[in-house]
């Protein structure tokens, strides 16, 4: 019996993105494989979008895997003036945490 095969379902666009994306897709029970987290250190050496990490999903869950994609793209990013935690420290409306306590959001 052969293995189910993995497709690419997403390309980072910077370092960072695509372990949030993998978080995100791994919250709803999906199984994802990051490939490339370690090619950053080539950048220059290939081009930029080449040393991005991507993410791999079986084949037979790559539609649930791109709807969900478009579901974070399409959620809007928080805005406005922020919130102050209970210690008192001044966050950024898109941050759910406190970067001076760690406390969520409440």
């Amino acid at each position: 019996m052969r293995p189910t095969q993995r497709v690419c379902i997403y390309q980072g666009v910077g370092p960072a993105d695509a372990f949030l994306m993998r978080d995100f897709l791994q919250a709803h029970q999906l199984s994802v494989e990051l490939r490339g987290q370690n090619l950053g250190g080539l950048a220059g050496a290939l081009p930029m979008q080449d040393v991005w990490p991507s993410l791999w999903v079986l084949a037979p869950h790559e539609s649930r895997a791109r709807e969900l994609i478009a579901e974070w793209d399409a959620a809007e990013m928080p805005s406005g003036p922020g919130w102050v935690c209970v210690c008192g420290a001044q966050v950024d409306a898109h941050f759910g945490e406190c970067w001076s306590c760690g406390r969520g959001r409440l």
